[in-house]
């Protein structure tokens, strides 16, 4: 397989993160709707009609029968997000939503609005969106029954910064920055280019860490290191193998072909079964009679797709198919949706 390197241009903040800074944690309370008959079921879910209740009184409505309000397209949900570090007001982040009731699936809800606040109740965001069951294959990799209980869902850019926090530095004078993968050359570039800026404040204590010289005072930190985060530098990467998934014009795309080694992937209705030394590869369906074979020149992930797709396989079983090649370390590639 040949390794392709490329030449980029990067910011600071892209490879590294300052050393002390941490993320906080965010929680609220709402609704999510648009559940097909899987949400909360009255008595059982009291909160969740009373939730129900005071929303439609803030938006004027009065309801007299209460008896006659269903919850089965409606559920209550907790929300959890992280505020990450050095944010800005406008910058969106994840949510996982959990059901708190006794919702049976939450997948392709529509999330109402709902603050995000911290442990002393200070919101710093609103969350609201809609729950691709794409998005959440992630957790999903080993099942592919669309009927089991899925009470927790992901929601990329779920939510929107409204107040951001101000993270104290230390007194030292002394900062780190942590690369997020280990790299001597590239901590060296990286100190080199602060160096130019500021003259000896930065040296690599080793490929993962490098240490800069600042200021005691905080403002002065504050300053300097927003300016170091924001430094572009030019390095050469190794080029990642990258799968784009496009669910809504269901097609499955690869940025480099990607070459697999003998494997086997046994789902409840698939079985793929790839073997290297034949350069064969053969997918049967236990819910099928019809057994459908390919013989491949080379053991291409493309041509396993397109026989995943001979079957008519939805789409989704096919992503869940990759990620578990990915998560055996089959295939070294990024998946990304589109």
């Amino acid at each position: 397989m040949i390794n392709f390197t490329y030449a980029a241009e990067y910011t600071i903040k892209n490879l590294t993160h300052v050393s002390g800074s941490s993320t906080i944690p965010l929680m609220g309370y709402g609704l999510m709707v648009g559940l097909p008959n899987s949400g909360d079921r009255i008595p059982h879910s009291s909160f969740t009609l009373q939730t129900m209740l005071n929303l439609f009184k803030n938006m004027g409505l009065n309801i007299k029968h209460k008896r006659n309000i269903q919850t089965k397209n409606v559920a209550a949900v907790i929300v959890t997000a992280e505020l990450p570090e050095f944010n800005y007001i406008g910058q969106k982040i994840p949510i996982y939503v959990s059901s708190i009731g006794n919702a049976q699936n939450l997948q392709n809800g529509t999330l109402l609005m709902t603050p995000l606040k911290d442990v002393n109740g200070i919101r710093y965001g609103t969350a609201q969106g809609h729950a691709s069951i794409i998005h959440n294959l992630d957790n999903e990799i080993n099942d592919l029954d669309h009927h089991k209980i899925k009470n927790n869902v992901k929601i990329l850019n779920g939510a929107i910064i409204e107040k951001t926090y101000k993270y104290t530095l230390n007194n030292s004078g002394l900062l780190q920055l942590r690369l997020n993968s280990k790299n001597f050359n590239v901590a060296q570039k990286i100190s080199d280019c602060i160096n130019k800026n500021y003259p000896n404040a930065a040296y690599p204590l080793n490929s993962k860490i490098i240490c800069i010289k600042v200021p005691k005072q905080k403002k002065e930190q504050i300053h300097i290191m927003n300016n170091i985060l924001h430094f572009k530098i030019n390095i050469h990467l190794e080029k990642k193998n990258i799968i784009f998934l496009k669910p809504k014009k269901n097609e499955i795309t690869l940025k480099h072909e990607i070459y697999l080694n003998t494997a086997k992937i046994i789902k409840k209705h698939i079985f793929l079964n790839i073997h290297n030394i034949r350069k064969t590869s053969s997918t049967t369906s236990k819910t099928s009679k019809h057994f459908a074979k390919k013989i491949f020149k080379k053991t291409r992930l493309t041509n396993i797709i397109h026989a995943l797709k001979f079957l008519n396989l939805p789409i989704s079983h096919i992503f869940s198919i990759l990620k578990s090649l990915k998560n055996k370390n089959l295939i070294k590639a990024q998946i990304k949706i589109i």
